[in-house]
């Protein structure tokens, strides 16, 4: 019987992360400051996951995008029903999960897509899977529609390339389940360390990686380093690739690279600049940065839009705050360089969005035509670098809290059990905030009627160290004084901006 696996491994579990590059506002908001059009962010928006995992992602779009129409599919039946239990406990109807490969897929009448996402999932398959991904977006993409596509990349990956594939090798010698294969390759790669072999005295890049796998969690190790078909990519390859689907590069979806001035020396700006081919040009960059995971964003016939009408878009976009003013660092560092937080245009724009999200007109002196754009590299800093998070129209924010409500009250109640989902639904995001299993046990304490959350919280901690004590692990019991603390603080700096952003 033919290995549906394929390779993949598929008896390890993997992260039910959020990934907010996923998200239609940042996608939008990303395009948008590079002065092209960017998909619709609200109403009848079509939108396709390829490799969804446990689909946490998708179900927050569909959740805080009510009118949209949702697919997503991983082949992996358990992941898929992962995501599909999800969705039915917070009873999003938008929704629709499988568990089909990308061939079966592609062979259902699905509609034409606005936005198709994969996340790092391209690098994960064989090569007529990344054709059949291709072949996909060219038949179910929408005109204009847009493609994100993240995947470990060349030429950063080469040093550890022969690391990675001698621990694949010494994975699949090895007996037992996943996990003892996996740490019998590791203690055998440290031995051939510990020997003096050539490769790792030669090549620092590779022990100290080895070092690092050490002490990853081993969900990711497994996943990153271990399937059978691994595969990291140049984008000029990628690229062309895409071109097959019709489909242009456009965008990074690393905002910190678009200040080139403080990640590209002015002799490497140079060099780029005279390089008319735009694929091959980001290759040599990456060549510069050594870069080794790309987030690409593609589009079906991109669109210049006018600087007036950029600027008119850019105005009604909406900003929030993803902490605490006060916790925010003085500078966002760079590989040239650092960018003030606590002055100048990012300072203001911090100052204005204290007392909740604003649009950008709100923030942008009417005065000084010149304003306009300092605010936007400052905000292209702030959401590159997480501290601030781009927003929905304030238009649609009742809808979408009645349809999140549901799903925060999921993520609560399995804060009771582990820390799987680690953000809650924002009907003003149209995405997710990380929010700490500490405080989110606050909240299901709190949702529950209990007036002294913070004994809530401990109650439950305190016995989930006791059962892993009576197990033999090292762990340490929480302090009830230092959970009263915690919740003390947590209602002084997250419940405002809970608050803020419709959580609460």
């Amino acid at each position: 019987m033919d290995d549906w696996t394929k390779g993949y491994i598929a008896d390890v579990d993997y992260s039910q992360g959020y990934y907010r590059e996923l998200t239609p506002p940042f996608l939008a908001f990303a395009l948008l400051s590079q002065g092209i059009r960017p998909p619709k962010t609200t109403g009848k928006l079509r939108y396709c996951e390829l490799g969804a995992g446990h689909g946490f992602t998708c179900n927050v779009v569909a959740s805080t995008h009510p009118e949209a129409e949702v697919w997503a599919t991983d082949f992996n039946p358990a992941f898929a029903a992962t995501a599909r239990r999800l969705a039915d406990a917070a009873d999003i109807p938008n929704i629709n999960v499988l568990d089909a490969s990308f061939e079966e897929f592609a062979a259902l009448d699905l509609p034409p897509f606005d936005v198709i996402v994969l996340h790092g999932i391209y690098s994960w398959v064989m090569a007529e899977h990344r054709k059949a991904i291709v072949e996909f977006i060219r038949d179910k993409l929408a005109f204009g529609g847009v493609v994100y596509l993240s995947y470990n990349c060349l030429p950063g990956w080469a040093p550890i390339l022969p690391l990675r594939r001698l621990l694949s090798e010494m994975a699949q010698r090895a007996t037992g389940s996943t996990d003892e294969r996996i740490e019998a390759a590791l203690a055998e790669a440290e031995s051939l360390a510990e020997l003096g072999a050539g490769y790792l005295e030669a090549n620092s890049t590779a022990r100290k990686q080895l070092t690092a796998i050490g002490q990853m969690p081993r969900y990711y190790v497994a996943h990153e380093y271990f399937n059978r078909i691994w595969t990291p990519l140049y984008h000029l390859d990628v690229a062309r690739q895409m071109h097959q689907a019709k489909l242009t590069f456009t965008a990074s979806a690393e905002l910190q690279h678009h200040i080139e001035r403080l990640c590209l020396t002015p002799a490497h700006q140079q060099k780029l600049a005279g390089i008319d081919d735009l694929p091959f040009r980001e290759t040599v960059r990456d060549v510069i940065l050594n870069q080794q995971f790309r987030k690409d964003i593609f589009v079906r016939g991109p669109e210049r839009v006018a600087a007036s009408e950029r600027r008119e878009l850019l105005l009604a976009t909406r900003f929030a705050l993803t902490v605490p003013r006060d916790q925010i660092e003085t500078w966002a560092d760079y590989p040239l360089g650092r960018y003030p937080l606590d002055q100048g245009p990012a300072g203001e724009i911090l100052d204005g969005l204290v007392q909740g999200p604003r649009v950008l007109a709100d923030l942008v002196s009417p005065k000084d035509p010149e304003d306009f754009e300092r605010k936007v590299e400052a905000l292209v800093v702030l959401v590159g670098t997480g501290r601030v998070e781009v927003g929905l129209p304030p238009a649609g924010d009742a809808t979408r809290a009645e349809r999140t409500r549901r799903l925060n009250e999921v993520i609560l109640e399995r804060a009771r059990h582990g820390d799987q989902l680690q953000s809650l639904v924002s009907p003003v995001l149209g995405g997710a905030l990380k929010v700490d299993r500490l405080h989110r046990l606050f909240l299901l304490g709190e949702s529950q009627g209990h007036t002294d959350f913070a004994s809530f919280a401990y109650a439950i901690l305190k016995e989930e160290a006791e059962a892993k004590q009576r197990q033999g692990q090292s762990v340490r019991a929480p302090s009830p004084l230092g959970i009263l603390m915690l919740a003390q603080k947590f209602d002084a700096e997250m419940r405002p901006l809970l608050t803020q952003h419709g959580i609460l």
